[in-house]
Formats: C-alpha cells, structure tokens, sequence
C-alpha cells in the first residue's frame, strides 16, 4: 500500500481527496473530526463543477486525464 501524505481537505463535503499517480487516479476519503479515514477510501469518478474547479487547481491537473467527469447540477435538477 503507497504512502500519500498530500490531500485536499474539502470540510464542506467532509471529504479528503488524494492524487494517485501511479494508478492515474483521484481518491476520495471522508474527513471528520479533523481526521482522514483511511479506510474509507473510493476512487472519484464523478464529481460536480465547485468541486471540479477546486481540485485542478490544488493538484494542478485536468479532471478528465484522471477519469473524472463533471455533472451539471442545473441539468440534473431540471431532469428530475
């Protein structure tokens, strides 16, 4: 198991996000309590455009190039 020692702690969504390179991957983990649970570790597939635009900029990376899509809420909403 790989050592990542750098996450973006999101407390709005109570959820720490890690970049793994070496599987081109974005984990996600829940944060609480000023703690990372390791174990709840999943890998991020969707995440939506607040979101999206915070953790390009904090890891400097394209979404997309790390297989996460972008959902619209708006269009989410008027679908419903």
């Amino acid at each position: 198991m790989k050592n990542i020692n750098t996450y973006l702690i999101y407390k709005a969504y109570n959820i720490a996000i890690a970049l793994d390179t070496d599987n081109n991957s974005l984990l996600s983990y829940s944060y609480q309590d000023e703690e990372v649970n390791i174990s709840s570790q999943g890998i991020l597939t969707t995440v939506n455009a607040e979101l999206g635009a915070i953790i390009e900029s904090y890891f400097k990376i394209n979404l997309s190039d790390y297989g996460v899509a972008l959902y619209d809420e708006v269009l989410q909403l008027e679908t419903a």
